[in-house]
């Protein structure tokens, strides 16, 4: 039955650093890179042993004025417009918020680091539509995961414990809630990531797929009791299994959640994305230069506006037209000049004579606006009444 595992629960959190993002893992890399004399004693399984907050997060250095300081560092280059493409969705990530959106599950995403942030990426890969409420945990903890939190949630959403679950691979909050009556599941590579064996969650999953199927199965379920219905063996070749797997692909195509089923069944449970990146492939992937210039918080992705070319002019052309409305502006103004001059007398005539000495000053101020707003060049009209002036001079 859908949603068996999930049904007692009315509220669900994850955490978005490791679970949904890759982020703690660029974060380890940045500090490689960026900081290799004080990360190279530590491995990137040592590393998952300080998540929790950001003042936790490089509490190995044991300096907290460092720590503060490449905290800041890395979270500017981490969000930079440049390295901000390459933060990458884990696998079935999305399906899983998708799933417990169509459950009716109240979704709660909980960062180490900074929520407003955290809602720029969910924003981008269009996920914010599936979550009810984004916390940042080091804005009311201090330096490890407060129980505090979670007793303001509880309160928040008027729930008993019995109907919370925490999903998240953060051993600092599997131990804030341990002896607690809220549930928890651990997610997490053994391999890859330190465990704490003292502490017990209520579920240990070890991907993101496993919490997929016991959001729709039950915690018991394994996709390997659905081997022989989807005609899987171990026996087949390779080129059995595309071809098997590519006909339930199309069978299946309006159905995710068999999908999902099969696409385990043929190619194994997938891990979280914890891929550790060659140092020299990093840098080139991040542009890691130290350009400080450059490390503007990018927005929420907005369609590329098409770029406006400037058409090149046409110099003798322009050339032409403005001797022709030079002309035209000289034939009309001496027309209207021996039409008026000879027919004033007195004050009038000496008032004109003194207006005509300032036609460049006036020309340039009443008519280049003029001309151009037609898409004229207004030199044309300020050249003809150079023009006429030096006629009237002479005349």
């Amino acid at each position: 039955m859908e949603g068996s595992g999930f049904a007692q629960y009315k509220v669900v959190i994850i955490t978005i650093d490791d679970l949904i993002f890759n982020l703690n893992q660029i974060r380890y890399d940045f500090g490689n890179i960026l900081y290799q004399k004080d990360f190279s004693p530590i491995t990137f399984k040592e590393f998952t042993k300080y998540y929790g907050t950001e003042k936790s997060l490089y509490s190995f250095l044991n300096n907290l004025e460092k720590e503060q300081q490449i905290n800041e560092k890395i979270e500017k280059f981490l969000y930079s417009e440049k390295n901000f493409k390459n933060i990458i969705l884990n696998e079935n990530a999305d399906e899983l918020l998708k799933l417990l959106n169509r459950q009716n599950k109240t979704v709660v995403l909980m960062t180490s680091h900074s929520y407003n942030l955290a809602k720029v990426i969910l924003k981008n890969h269009d996920l914010y539509p599936y979550i009810s409420q984004v916390l940042g945990l080091s804005e009311f903890s201090d330096k490890w995961p407060s129980l505090k939190v979670f007793n303001a949630l509880l309160k928040y959403y008027k729930i008993d414990a019995s109907e919370i679950l925490v999903i998240t691979s953060f051993n600092s909050i599997i131990e804030c809630l341990d002896h607690t009556s809220i549930d928890t599941m651990y997610v997490g590579n053994p391999a890859k990531q330190y465990i704490n064996s003292s502490l017990k969650p209520t579920y240990t999953l070890s991907g993101m797929f496993d919490i997929l199927e016991f959001g729709l199965y039950g915690k018991y379920t394994s996709s390997d009791i659905f081997n022989p219905i989807l005609g899987f063996s171990d026996e087949m070749s390779d080129e059995q299994k595309a071809e098997r797997y590519a006909f339930l692909q199309e069978k299946y195509k309006d159905n995710p959640e068999l999908l999902t089923v099969v696409e385990d069944a043929y190619f194994g449970h997938d891990m979280m994305h914890t891929t550790s990146f060659d140092t020299k492939e990093f840098k080139t992937a991040f542009e890691l230069f130290e350009d400080e210039a450059d490390t503007k918080i990018i927005p929420v992705q907005e369609k590329e506006k098409p770029v406006k070319t400037k058409k090149k002019k046409n110099i003798a052309k322009q050339i032409f037209y403005d001797l022709l409305i030079s002309i035209a502006f000289v034939c009309i103004c001496t027309a209207f000049h021996l039409a008026v001059y000879n027919h004033i007398s007195g004050k009038i005539k000496e008032v004109y004579d003194a207006t005509v000495l300032y036609y460049p000053t006036i020309a340039n101020t009443i008519f280049r606006p003029i001309t151009k707003a037609l898409g004229l060049n207004g030199r044309a009209v300020f050249v003809g009444h150079s023009i006429l002036l030096t006629i009237y001079n002479k005349g």
